[in-house]
């Protein structure tokens, strides 16, 4: 990517600075991934009185594929902000313009759907959650 950019840096200062943005963008979100990846283990992950190994297993689920797709948001993220460096710095503002829309647009829906369905399986091991307390204060 810095070698891409560096090889067909663009003349108008407009477009220079457009690369040295994304470029900044990728960096920065390159940084926030290991800051982001750090932050997952803090959430509380409360059990039954009797320990249950099944919501041990659904929160390492959980867990896990939190992981990944923040891996694979960020990493999308990444890969489109070089990608528009790239396009700017060889004069292809027009392509990067629909690149960046539309990458950007499926990057945002993604990670709403993503988020959706993470508060859904959050919300089913929950759920069991209080069926075993309750089967715990009812025995």
């Amino acid at each position: 990517m810095l070698v891409a950019c560096g090889l067909h840096w663009p003349e108008p200062p407009r477009a220079a600075w457009m690369v040295f943005f994304f470029l900044a963008a990728a960096f920065a979100t390159l940084l926030f991934s290991g800051l982001a990846t750090k932050l997952f283990p803090g959430e509380a992950e409360p059990l039954d009185p009797a320990g249950s190994s099944e919501l041990r297993d659904g929160y390492a689920a959980l867990r896990k594929a939190r992981g990944w797709g923040i891996y694979l948001l960020l990493a999308s993220m990444v890969v489109t902000f070089g990608a528009l460096a790239v396009m700017m710095a060889m004069g292809m503002e027009r392509v990067a313009t629909y690149v960046g829309g539309i990458d950007g647009s499926l990057i945002g829906i993604g990670g709403a759907a993503f988020g959706v369905s993470m508060d859904n399986r959050r919300m089913r091991i929950r759920r069991r959650l209080d069926e075993l307390c309750g089967e715990a204060r009812d025995g």
